[in-house]
Protein backbone atom coordinates (compact mmCIF):
# COMPACT_ATOMS: atom_id res chain seq x y z
CA UNK A 1 0.00 0.00 0.00
CA UNK A 2 1.50 3.67 -0.96
CA UNK A 3 1.90 6.37 1.86
CA UNK A 4 0.76 9.77 1.00
CA UNK A 5 1.71 12.72 3.17
CA UNK A 6 -0.78 15.53 2.99
CA UNK A 7 0.14 18.91 4.57
CA UNK A 8 -1.87 22.05 4.03
CA UNK A 9 -3.24 25.09 7.06
CA UNK A 10 -6.66 24.72 5.85
CA UNK A 11 -8.25 21.61 7.41
CA UNK A 12 -11.26 21.16 5.42
CA UNK A 13 -9.04 20.47 2.67
CA UNK A 14 -6.97 17.64 4.43
CA UNK A 15 -9.83 16.20 5.97
CA UNK A 16 -11.59 16.19 2.46
CA UNK A 17 -8.16 15.11 0.40
CA UNK A 18 -7.62 12.06 3.55
CA UNK A 19 -10.68 10.96 2.60
CA UNK A 20 -10.18 10.95 -0.69
CA UNK A 21 -7.19 9.25 -1.07
CA UNK A 22 -8.08 6.94 1.36
CA UNK A 23 -10.87 5.93 -0.79
CA UNK A 24 -8.64 5.23 -3.49
CA UNK A 25 -6.57 2.59 -1.27
CA UNK A 26 -4.07 5.36 -0.02
CA UNK A 27 -2.82 5.27 3.60
CA UNK A 28 -3.13 8.37 4.15
CA UNK A 29 -1.14 10.94 7.10
CA UNK A 30 -2.65 14.59 7.57
CA UNK A 31 -0.94 17.48 9.10
CA UNK A 32 -1.33 21.53 9.35
CA UNK A 33 2.60 22.21 10.63
CA UNK A 34 5.21 22.36 8.56
CA UNK A 35 7.81 21.72 11.53
CA UNK A 36 6.44 18.28 12.00
CA UNK A 37 6.15 17.60 8.08
CA UNK A 38 9.89 18.62 7.43
CA UNK A 39 11.46 16.10 10.70
CA UNK A 40 8.52 12.91 8.82
CA UNK A 41 10.30 13.60 5.65
CA UNK A 42 13.85 14.37 6.78
CA UNK A 43 13.87 10.92 9.06
CA UNK A 44 12.41 8.89 6.28
CA UNK A 45 15.12 6.60 5.31
CA UNK A 46 14.14 6.32 1.75
CA UNK A 47 14.53 10.20 1.29
CA UNK A 48 17.94 9.66 2.96
CA UNK A 49 18.78 7.19 0.29
CA UNK A 50 17.84 9.18 -2.77
CA UNK A 51 19.44 12.39 -1.00
CA UNK A 52 22.82 10.97 -0.42
CA UNK A 53 22.69 8.81 -3.48
CA UNK A 54 21.86 12.85 -5.60
CA UNK A 55 24.62 14.34 -3.27
CA UNK A 56 27.38 11.39 -4.46
CA UNK A 57 26.38 11.85 -7.83
CA UNK A 58 26.74 15.50 -7.94
CA UNK A 59 29.96 15.57 -6.05
CA UNK A 60 31.13 13.10 -8.64
CA UNK A 61 30.36 15.33 -11.44
CA UNK A 62 31.29 18.98 -10.13
CA UNK A 63 34.81 16.80 -9.56
CA UNK A 64 35.05 15.01 -13.07
CA UNK A 65 34.30 18.69 -14.71
CA UNK A 66 37.53 19.75 -12.02
CA UNK A 67 39.11 17.13 -13.82
CA UNK A 68 39.87 15.98 -10.24
CA UNK A 69 37.19 12.75 -9.85
CA UNK A 70 37.31 9.92 -10.62
CA UNK A 71 38.32 6.10 -9.07
CA UNK A 72 40.72 5.49 -11.91
CA UNK A 73 43.01 2.59 -10.34
CA UNK A 74 44.95 2.08 -13.22
CA UNK A 75 47.10 -1.35 -12.66
CA UNK A 76 50.05 -1.73 -13.32
CA UNK A 77 49.76 -5.15 -14.99
CA UNK A 78 52.77 -5.38 -17.69
CA UNK A 79 54.38 -7.50 -19.70
CA UNK A 80 57.95 -6.74 -18.66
Amino acid sequence: MSKILVVDDDLDILVVMEILLTMKGFEVEVTAKWESTFEKVANNTVVKSILRTAGNTIVRSLLGSLGLGGRTRRSSKSWF
